[in-house]
């Protein structure tokens, strides 16, 4: 059975607009006891200054686990035009993050390759491996884990492709770089649900659970769209996933409604 919440860690993201500790207790009051901590503009994005003992302790008194932490991508910078201070800027985030991962006792960094405002390029592929690389060995010193995902670029013929087949073919040499699927991309990067699995598949350590009407990033709940989930789950596991599956929906301002709509099919087996 697929809605076996056992399986499944929910991402603070649909709560966007709480505060991080009234968005863990209400995820904690929905049956959650597992979560990925978003860090990208607020939450645990190093910019804000999150109180990270202060969520220590909530996680710890309430038996909660942090399952990954989802890195900063959305990144801001004075000066964007001063390339090589803005990448310093970013990798200065990203390492403040993993310290985070450290502290929390979670295992996983999810980062995203590159963004709209630092995009990168066909030729440029070194420049993202050397960033990666240098994340990793920080990583492996915290016992953290980096976690590359498959995100949609605003796809100009020049940007790097950021599937999950060619990071992998790009950044694979990276021997301690591991990959997160996030199946709601699949189908916005014109990429095969299967093939995307299976090119990674001794390498995926997490996994993002949503769904769309196969042209726009919805990030809805798994049963709405166009996404098969109990066949994707299935297929999942088949290749040796034993591993958590992250909710990262978008709440619309409205968190508890989500979280509500996925208690009910993990209460009636799917069929709420």
């Amino acid at each position: 059975m697929i809605w076996n919440q056992s399986e499944y860690a929910f991402s603070t993201w649909a709560m966007e607009s709480m505060d991080l500790l009234s968005a863990l207790a209400l995820i904690k009051r929905y049956g959650f006891d597992n979560v990925e901590i978003w860090a990208n503009t607020v939450h645990l994005d190093p910019a804000s200054h999150p109180d990270v003992p202060a969520v220590a302790a909530f996680m710890k008194a309430n038996g909660m686990k942090t399952h990954s932490i989802h890195s900063p991508f959305d990144i801001r910078f004075d000066h964007p035009e001063d390339k090589k201070a803005y990448a310093a800027y970013r990798m200065a985030q990203w390492k403040e993050t993993l310290e985070y991962c450290a502290r929390l006792e979670s295992g996983i960094m999810v980062i995203h390759a590159m963004n709209a405002r630092y995009p990168y390029h066909v030729g440029e592929e070194n420049q993202v491996r050397d960033f990666l690389g240098e994340l990793c060995a920080r990583g492996k010193e915290l016992g953290v884990t980096i976690a590359l995902e498959n995100i949609v670029t605003n796809v100009k013929a020049s940007e790097i492709h950021c599937t999950l087949e060619n990071q992998a073919k790009l950044y694979g040499d990276l021997t301690d770089l591991r990959y997160c699927l996030d199946i709601g991309h699949v189908a916005l990067t014109n990429a095969q649900m299967k093939p995307e699995i299976d090119v990674v598949a001794g390498k995926l350590v997490s996994f993002h659970v949503n769904n769309n009407d196969g042209r726009r990033d919805l990030h809805l709940t798994p049963d709405i769209g166009e996404i098969d989930w109990a066949d994707t789950h299935d297929y999942i596991r088949s290749k040796g996933y034993t591993g958590t599956f992250v909710l990262e929906i978008n709440g619309h301002n409205d968190g508890e409604k989500v979280l509500a709509h996925m208690a009910g099919l993990f209460e009636k087996g799917g069929n709420a």
